[in-house]
């Protein structure tokens, strides 16, 4: 009997340990299965290039699942989300086939976010499109809030060979600035922005990144496009000169609005200008935009987003105390217009190195006009291949040397007044220009005083028909070689060289020497005509 016990004691050890040790097996085992199922999920089987790494993971998909079907339609697996990416598998068995899923959407930052894109990671049938409901591209969702929106799957235009889709969508977000009020033309002695400050009263201004009003601000107003103090103006004196310290502020920065004409134009006391949290990605006009801050002495424009900005005339106007003006790396390539882009400004240097080739560029009137101090142009990528229009473009201009040579102008239909008055202008590089379609050169030189040669030796000058004063009060000015030139179209050519007394010799063909003796033009041109 008492073996017997002693039997049972083991024979009831045993099984319990065994018990015990079965269990621990099964817990290790559901553990590893759900490690795996999770691991093989988060692998979303990206394939190529993808990256698992959402640009915004502060804004994410927080909710994903099966709403509705329509016509047969099945989804063949639950949609799974990782961060930013929604993953499903769906079959469409007819035409009229569609699956529909209820998406949620957190963004949990305090910064609104823009739904900027959706990318296919991967999508195995084209056959099958998707459509959004509630929600679409560039639609903004406020920080600290969900949105909840459909994503319904049908056939584009009918049932392909293939009936499934296996897709995983990528959906990219951007921060969505908060935008300004547009651009409001006005003199120095009316309101900024529509506040209660005069523009003449303004000595500073920064962009920032926050719309939180300081304690010992005077005063603050809603400057936001929509109206709805997503963009706050305020202002301080805390040197009490009578002059303001002027700030514009945003939840993560300010988006200048799409048309920005003027918008800081004749700041005439403003001297720093902090731009760091302005976005203008979103301006197609600059027109005026600092035109008239006469005493604005540096400017950044790193930062600057000007992808689709066509309209820069009289951008700089005015700016006589600007000494730098740096496009380094700026996208110009939709730039249409720069008419007087630069006239009367106080620069020094200006730098186009790196930037997009200005390949739309159409009008250049008058764009150094009156830049006495101008030294320096670095052209980089600067195109005038499209330029018709250069009136007046150099006219005025501090350059004692320009190298125009790389200049593209067959489409340039008139230089009128070009490089009037370039006082300073010493050596002119232009003789291998394409003149085909210019007619007017009327004052196109007149009052380069201290030029002694101008070299137009490769100038066909064919469709020419006004030179009126072309030549006039060239007081250094020797030599003119026009040796490709034939006037046969020319009917204007009054005083072409009245008062410019040093002319030894212009130079020119038989054939336009003939055409030119023939003609009622002066005595004092012909007398300088030498065949060559």
């Amino acid at each position: 009997m008492k073996r017997l016990n002693i039997y049972s004691e083991n024979f009831k050890h045993n099984f319990s340990f065994k018990i015990k040790t079965i269990y621990i097996l099964l817990m290790f085992s559901i553990l590893f299965i759900t490690i795996g199922y999770s691991a093989i999920n988060k692998e979303l089987n990206i394939t190529g290039t993808a990256q698992l790494n959402p640009e915004l993971t502060e804004i994410r998909f927080t909710n994903c699942v099966y709403k509705s079907s329509t016509n047969g339609g099945i989804e063949d697996y639950p949609c799974y989300i990782f961060d930013n990416i929604l993953k499903t598998g769906i079959t469409l068995p007819n035409a009229n086939s569609t699956v529909t899923y209820q998406l949620t959407v957190t963004n949990f930052s305090s910064i609104a976010m823009l739904l900027n894109t959706i990318v296919k990671l991967n999508y195995n049938n084209n056959d099958i499109e998707y459509s959004l409901t509630n929600i679409k591209l560039k639609d903004s969702i406020s920080g600290i809030t969900s949105k909840t929106f459909d994503l319904t799957f049908k056939y584009s235009s009918g049932v392909g060979q293939n009936t499934s889709l296996g897709s995983q969508l990528h959906f990219k977000y951007t921060k969505d600035t908060p935008v300004l009020i547009a651009g409001i033309t006005g003199g120095a002695t009316t309101k900024f922005l529509n506040g209660p400050i005069i523009r003449n009263e303004i000595e500073s201004i920064a962009i920032v990144d926050n719309k939180t009003v300081p304690a010992d601000a005077i005063g603050y107003f809603d400057v936001s496009y929509k109206k709805n103090n997503s963009v706050i103006a305020w202002y301080k004196d805390t040197d009490s000169n009578g002059l303001y310290e002027f700030y514009i502020g945003g939840d993560g920065g300010v988006s200048a609005n799409s048309s920005s004409i003027s918008l800081f134009s004749n700041l005439v006391n403003l001297k720093t200008f902090d731009l760091t949290y302005l976005n203008t990605a979103l301006v197609t006009s600059m027109y005026g935009f600092f035109g008239g801050c006469s005493s604005l002495e540096e400017l950044d424009l790193s930062n600057f987003d000007t992808g689709l900005t066509s309209n820069m005339a009289s951008m700089f106007n005015g700016t006589t105390n600007l000494e730098l003006i740096d496009f380094s790396n700026l996208d110009m390539s939709k730039v249409q217009n720069m008419t007087e882009m630069f006239k009367n400004s106080g620069v020094k240097t200006i730098k186009f190195s790196n930037t997009s080739a200005t390949t739309n560029l159409v009008n250049m009137s008058s764009i150094f006009l009156n830049t006495a101090n101008l030294e320096e142009i670095v052209w980089g990528n600067f195109s005038t291949s499209n330029v018709t229009t250069m009136t007046s473009s150099f006219s005025g201009t501090g350059m004692e040397i320009l190298d125009l040579s790389h200049f593209n102008t067959s489409n340039v239909t008139t230089i009128y007044g070009m490089f009037y008055a370039a006082k300073n202008l010493k050596t002119l590089i232009i003789n291998n220009w394409d003149v085909t379609n210019i007619t007017n050169m009327q004052n196109s030189f007149a009052s380069t005083s201290l030029l002694e040669e101008i070299n137009l030796s490769g100038w066909n000058m064919n469709s020419v028909t006004n030179l009126t004063y072309t030549f006039q009060t060239c007081a250094k000015l020797k030599t003119i070689d026009m040796r490709s030139a034939l006037l046969s179209f020319l009917t204007s050519y009054t005083s072409i060289v009245n008062g410019s007394n040093a002319i030894e010799q212009i130079l020119v063909n038989q054939e336009n020497y003939d055409l030119l003796m023939a003609s009622s033009i002066a005595t004092a041109f012909k007398n300088k005509l030498v065949v060559v």
